[in-house]
């Protein structure tokens, strides 16, 4: 499900926690010039700006009410002060089994923090199925939005400050099943070459489609996890291994669904996050 540490203390925290991996950070791509020190691996900014409830495709019928709705997603940037005029960006696609969650508000860590280290981020929501539906269909459509989604960024980056070419996803659970699912769904035969890293949280594919070339992947598990088990994730670094796919493997020990610990509380934002801030630097932003 999507993680619920959406109140501005937790995001404080966070902010603090990743001041951690403050380093003199250089760009290999064009906008070298626009990156301060500690871009991409720490808070550079104070502030941050947020779009809410942009409508980034046409109406869809609602699989639960056979309703018309709107897809919609939540745009996270940088401040206006940001020199910066092409910035990696973040899909965050939240859980909730393909029949709940939504996206996250305004105090969202995930996408405050990222904003605020000089990433756009955009957390969608995608048609929402029936408990009984079948899962192939559920994450048919979760993929099928998720990739509109993606083609609306693109044709507004220019807009947003967008590099259309520097793109990762990333998602909890359901999520996570959709941003493996769009990374490697190939068209003519070849995956999205923008689509450059994938964060998967507690989520799972059929490892048949993990193939030479895809995206890089970093799998983030609770050793626990009784909706999700652990032999899926590594089913996925084991592949990723043989077609040569770069694939870091965090199994949190003992760990539950979404990262719960013996006591019942959920960790997913605290220790997801500074795992995923190293990944993305390294794969997504491209800092060294």
């Amino acid at each position: 499900m999507t993680p619920k540490m959406n109140r501005p203390l937790v995001t404080v925290l966070l902010l603090s926690l990743l001041g951690g991996f403050c380093g003199l950070a250089q760009s290999s791509h064009d906008d070298a010039d626009h990156v301060p020190p500690g871009r991409y691996l720490t808070p550079v900014f104070n502030t941050n700006q947020f779009l809410g409830n942009l409508v980034y495709g046409p109406r869809v019928i609602d699989p639960k009410t056979a309703q018309p709705i709107d897809l919609k997603l939540n745009l996270f940037l940088p401040p206006k002060e940001d020199a910066n005029p092409k910035r990696p960006l973040i899909i965050f696609i939240h859980g909730g089994g393909f029949t709940g969650g939504e996206a996250g508000n305004e105090h969202f860590p995930w996408g405050v923090t990222r904003a605020r280290m000089g990433y756009v981020c955009a957390s969608i929501t995608y048609r929402l199925s029936k408990k009984e539906d079948d899962h192939a269909l559920k994450l048919n459509r979760a993929v099928a939005d998720t990739e509109q989604a993606i083609r609306w960024l693109r044709e507004h980056a220019t807009q947003y400050g967008i590099d259309p070419n520097r793109i990762a996803l990333e998602g909890c659970s359901a999520g996570g099943f959709t941003s493996l699912g769009v990374a490697y769904d190939p068209v003519d035969g070849k995956f999205d070459p923008g689509i450059l890293a994938v964060g998967d949280m507690w989520g799972g594919m059929d490892t048949n489609k993990l193939q030479a070339g895809g995206a890089p992947i970093c799998i983030i598990h609770g050793t626990a996890d009784p909706l999700v088990p652990i032999a899926g994730a590594k089913a996925i670094r084991d592949r990723a291994a043989v077609v040569g796919i770069p694939c870091e493997y965090h199994a949190f020990e003992g760990y539950g669904h979404e990262l719960r610990d013996s006591s019942g509380r959920n960790h997913p934002s605290e220790l997801s996050l500074p795992i995923l801030t190293r990944f993305y630097a390294k794969y997504l932003a491209k800092v060294e």
